[in-house]
């Protein structure tokens, strides 16, 4: 229930301005009935606070069905701006958007035919070797396996020479020089270009790699 807030302070005493040095007890006793009268309404106020707001353990406790009937009104279950029918369909948008321009772009997940987002066990890609001794691709996880081969599908040339294979996770393909061809790293795997490690090789005749990796 609304409280009444008290009136404090000297401007509010009638009669100081008539009040003299002899006054001094009645004086006194104004200013006591003011603190008693401030304290009172500070305590009925905490009184009140604790009767109309809920505590954070008393939120915890409220699911869904707690709520009261007819308080989820038409409007609020419109699709006005704001309210949750339009708020739905903005998420829904946005996860659509995810799954069209992330998800199934970057080849982590697939559309299975209910329309329902299903993670594959595997990505496939190319990529384009550039000459560098040692170059890291990306893939945004750590696989468990990979394995690279030049466009032809080839993983060496049949001599010395290695253009890619499988690497698990803490065993490399190594050249018969102890290059490491193809190294499974955090986040993705490196290549390389040094000796008969062509993994990273810039000659068209074996562009693009092929890769494909396990999670």
């Amino acid at each position: 229930m609304p409280l009444t807030k008290p009136t404090f302070g000297v401007a509010n005493i009638q009669g100081l301005s008539t009040l003299v040095q002899d006054q001094e007890a009645t004086l006194k006793v104004l200013f006591d009935k003011t603190g008693e009268d401030a304290k009172a309404y500070l305590i009925a106020l905490c009184d009140q606070i604790d009767l109309d707001i809920a505590t954070k353990s008393e939120l915890a406790g409220i699911v869904l069905g707690d709520v009261t009937d007819g308080s989820l009104t038409d409007v609020k279950l419109s699709d006005v701006a704001g309210q949750i029918k339009d708020r739905l369909a903005t998420h829904l948008l946005a996860y659509a958007e995810f799954v069209a321009t992330k998800a199934q772009a970057s080849g982590l997940a697939s559309l299975d035919s209910g329309g329902i987002l299903v993670q594959k066990p595997y990505v496939s890609g190319t990529y384009t070797g550039d000459g560098v001794a040692s170059r890291f691709i990306d893939l945004g996880f750590t696989p468990g396996a990979v394995f690279v081969a030049n466009k032809e599908g080839q993983v060496g040339d049949g001599s010395t020479v290695l253009y890619g294979g499988l690497a698990l996770s803490g065993v490399d393909v190594v050249s018969s020089t102890g290059v490491n061809v193809l190294q499974i790293v955090t986040n993705g795997f490196n290549v390389a270009m040094i000796g008969e490690a062509l993994s990273n090789y810039a000659e068209a005749s074996v562009n693009p790699y092929r890769y494909i990796a396990y999670r």
